[in-house]
């Protein structure tokens, strides 16, 4: 199951909200291709869409959908503005987390930082669970994704260069937002909130399909 935090709203100063209802069309329609050309053709996409009122937290809104989809034995947590360009990238999980976005056209194609497991993540349910998932203490723009990477631990792989190579979608880019109160009150080191930590209330649900790919929208 891949799962896609999401949210479109343009006037939050705290996050990258800006453009994401284009990113998120952009992205459907090229995975309708991609995915089947790995064998994927029956696969799920659960987006996880946040309401307006509070600041975002995608460590949450993953989460939520983890757990609305405990019945798969693979989940990819993936951002809304990156896609695939090389078939090598399979889409599947190993018995370790895997870091699939080695390169990224948003950094020149240089390849990304070692403690970066942003983009997209694979991850056994198994183990999802032994960590107790996302920290949820990360509101507004950053630093779920580098918590995450202190809970994997040495158990971390990343796909080599040569495939974990991704496109990013245009969307307009706050600058400066490490550098924000809200950002500053992060705890960086959280290791104790997660699943056991995530209320949510779900308001809606559709579905849309292409060919055997099923798009749950919640």
């Amino acid at each position: 199951c891949i799962i896609i935090p999401f949210r479109d709203k343009p006037n939050d100063i705290f996050s990258q909200g800006k453009g994401r209802t284009q990113n998120l069309r952009e992205w459907k329609q090229y995975m309708c291709t991609f995915l089947p050309k790995v064998g994927h053709s029956k696969s799920v996409v659960r987006i996880i869409e946040q309401t307006q009122d509070l600041p975002f937290n995608k460590g949450a809104l993953f989460n939520i959908g983890a757990i609305l989809e405990m019945d798969a034995d693979c989940f990819i947590f993936h951002d809304v503005d990156h896609i695939p360009e090389r078939t090598s990238n399979t889409y599947t999980c190993q018995d370790d987390p895997v870091h699939m976005v080695t390169r990224t056209s948003q950094f020149g194609y240089k390849v990304v930082h070692q403690g970066s497991v942003g983009g997209a993540l694979s991850m056994k349910r198994s183990f999802f669970k032994k960590i107790n998932g996302y920290s949820t203490m990360f509101w507004g723009w950053g630093g779920e994704d580098d918590n995450m990477r202190l809970r994997i631990g040495p158990h971390l792989h990343k796909l080599d260069a040569t495939v974990g190579g991704d496109k990013a979608l245009d969307h307009e880019r706050v600058h400066g937002l490490d550098k924000t109160d809200l950002y500053n009150l992060h705890p960086s080191n959280d290791r104790a909130s997660g699943t056991n930590t995530t209320i949510f209330t779900q308001m809606k649900e559709t579905v849309e399909r292409c060919n055997d790919l099923m798009f749950i929208h919640t």
